[in-house]
């Protein structure tokens, strides 16, 4: 079944599908390492990586051991220029790592980025153009929720649904300040995750 329409569409597909009965969602790198595995007895020790950014020199996909360095991923496809930025896991949902020499590649690493300048050192102040509330996919209200994160209003946080953040990133993709609104929230749900996680095992030890 293909999807289309808005980002993300492996979400839709997970939400769609999670409700019928004996249906697993597999990812292709998955599956192919599940064929591996049942065909030929192999087990996972590599992992699909695209790697790209305007500082690679020879962008592509690759399959990389796990367990290499992130420098050694880079150093294979060639750098055209010295990173400023480094991202695993992808432009919307990855992580900026300072030190490409100790993050190692697991079985989970989808994408290796390196970028010339930094994207969001040049924020600037949020211009209320409402463009982060068009492009969640949940319909949140991310300019309210990142108010509330940065200001710590945990109470308002819940009232405005914080937990169905899926943490995609499309809220900073459009946001023309180059404000880092997905990390923002999506920190904040998880800190709020784990204290009503506490407050429980808490009362339970009571």
């Amino acid at each position: 079944m293909r999807f289309g329409g808005r980002y993300p569409a492996e979400t839709r597909a997970y939400n769609k599908f999670r409700k019928e009965k004996n249906t697993l969602t597999v990812g292709t790198g998955a599956l192919l390492h599940l064929v591996r595995a049942a065909e030929r007895g192999i087990s996972q020790t590599s992992c699909f990586v695209t790697v790209a950014g305007d500082a690679v020199a020879n962008p592509r996909n690759v399959e990389v051991p796990v367990g290499t360095p992130i420098s050694e991923v880079l150093r294979f496809c060639g750098l055209a220029a010295d990173p400023e930025t480094v991202i695993v896991g992808g432009s919307m949902t990855g992580r900026s790592i300072s030190d490409p020499e100790e993050e190692k590649a697991g079985v989970m690493t989808r994408g290796v980025l390196a970028f010339r300048e930094s994207y969001k050192s040049l924020g600037y102040i949020c211009i209320g153009c409402g463009r982060c509330d068009h492009a969640c996919p949940e319909g949140l209200s991310a300019s309210q929720l990142r108010r509330f994160a940065e200001f710590g209003r945990r109470d308002l946080l819940e009232l405005y649904d914080v937990d169905r953040c899926i943490g995609c990133g499309a809220c900073s993709y459009v946001c023309p300040s180059r404000l880092d609104i997905g990390t923002t929230i999506f920190a904040a749900k998880r800190s709020l995750a784990a204290e009503k996680a506490l407050a429980e095992k808490g009362g339970a030890a009571e």
